[in-house]
């Protein structure tokens, strides 16, 4: 008796372990052919692809009232954000054109995943776009085959804005072209121009760029992964990766060459050397020399000046324009025997009455405090331990020097 119930039991066990084993069986084969079909589906679409998309004139189609504002068009991983209106009807739309659907809908998901707060909304029948996101009504992220849009708007227009958007990337009017195939600028290098990056594309396309971080959105040097760049008509490139040293070594290069186009002609050179070196005494003409020395960065002009400035030291009385734009030129040259020639005007004791505020001899200073802290190293902050310590100086001076010598630290 006891063996049949065993026997029993054993039977259905087996029973519901097939039926459970039939299930995921099942459920894995619904979630293959959802797979499948996707995949056609967004093959189907690439057929007809989103191709550009002629913002301002998407803008001013869809949305009635609200002034469209171009120059605050930024970019980043998922496109180009365009923003509009102002006070309580403040909105911003951010629209990309990816070379297919797929890498549209990867993108959709990574903007999903990367948002802190669930969306209330997803999917819903009635809602535009092949994949959409809604988040309380506020934000709402979809995709219309290989176009990504990301909507921002404060009132309850919004769905009604998203779905107007929808119909003109379906049949490709208000700004929006469609085509079997897409041109998309393929990123080969990039430049500096100042702070700002330029990728350089092949074909060659205007556009928009940026460095971002692992994030997808606009970063600083530190945190810089790759480079994006945007055709005005909101087709992605692949993003060019890279890494900060790159950057730096980019904006080395650009400043070498600014500074090589600011660079006097060897005549101009010339000229203001023998006016220093003549010594004379027009004061113009010391001024102009002094100013164009200083930005020619000529080794030549290193003694020159130097002696210049213990010719004003002298000078009685020294003129306080010319002694700090002659520090200041100094400056500029950043060699040591300049950097020790200003740290000197701060070892001596100053000439003035240290309590008077109006002394030109505190500006003076001041002026090599200055300079000092730009071209940095120990004879910088030799010069400022001894500001800091000396029982005698401008109390402007000394606060000067404290704060450069703390930054140093």
């Amino acid at each position: 008796m006891m063996m049949r119930i065993n026997m029993r039991l054993i039977g259905n066990v087996l029973i519901k372990i097939s039926e459970y084993n039939m299930k995921i069986i099942i459920k894995k084969f619904i979630t293959i052919i959802c797979f499948i079909v996707s995949q056609l589906v967004l093959e189907a679409q690439n057929g007809q692809l989103v191709t550009g998309i002629d913002m301002p004139k998407l803008i001013e189609a869809c949305v009635s009232g609200l002034p469209y504002k171009n120059s605050t068009v930024t970019i980043s991983k998922s496109g180009l954000s365009y923003r509009f209106g102002e006070g309580k009807a403040k909105a911003s739309i951010t629209v990309g054109v990816f070379i297919n659907g797929q890498e549209a809908s990867n993108r959709f998901h990574e903007d999903v995943y990367h948002t802190s707060i669930r969306p209330t909304k997803q999917n819903i029948v009635d809602l535009p776009g092949d994949e959409v996101a809604v988040w309380e009504g506020r934000r709402i992220l979809f995709r219309r085959d290989n176009a990504l849009v990301n909507l921002y708007i404060r009132d309850e227009s919004g769905l009604q804005l998203a779905r107007a958007i929808d119909k003109s990337l379906i049949n490709g009017i208000n700004g929006v072209t469609r085509d079997d195939t897409i041109k998309i600028p393929q990123i080969v290098d990039f430049a500096m121009q100042g702070a700002r990056v330029e990728a350089l594309t092949e074909p060659p396309m205007e556009g928009y760029s940026a460095a971002i971080d692992q994030m997808g959105y606009s970063s600083d040097f530190s945190q810089v992964t790759a480079i994006i760049f945007a055709t005005k008509h909101c087709v992605m490139a692949k993003p060019f990766k890279c890494d900060r040293e790159e950057l730096k070594r980019k904006m080395e290069f650009w400043k070498a060459q600014e500074e090589e186009k600011r660079r006097p002609p060897e005549a101009v050179v010339k000229k203001h050397l023998e006016t220093l070196a003549s010594g004379s005494l027009d004061f113009e003409a010391r001024k102009e020399a002094i100013l164009v020395l200083g930005a020619s960065k000529d080794k030549r002009a290193e003694p020159v000046l130097i002696a210049e400035l213990d010719r004003l030291d002298r000078d009685p009385p020294p003129n306080p324009v010319l002694r700090c734009l002659a520090v200041r030129a100094l400056g500029m040259l950043r060699t040591p025997k300049a950097a020790t020639r200003i740290a000197a005007i701060l070892r001596a004791s100053p000439v003035g009455n240290v309590e008077d505020d109006d002394e030109s001899e505190e500006e003076y200073r001041r002026e090599a405090v200055f300079t000092l802290r730009l071209i940095g190293g120990e004879t910088a902050r030799n010069a400022f331990e001894t500001v800091v310590k000396a029982p005698r100086e401008y109390r402007s001076v000394r606060e000067t020097a404290g704060n450069a010598l703390r930054n140093m630290k």
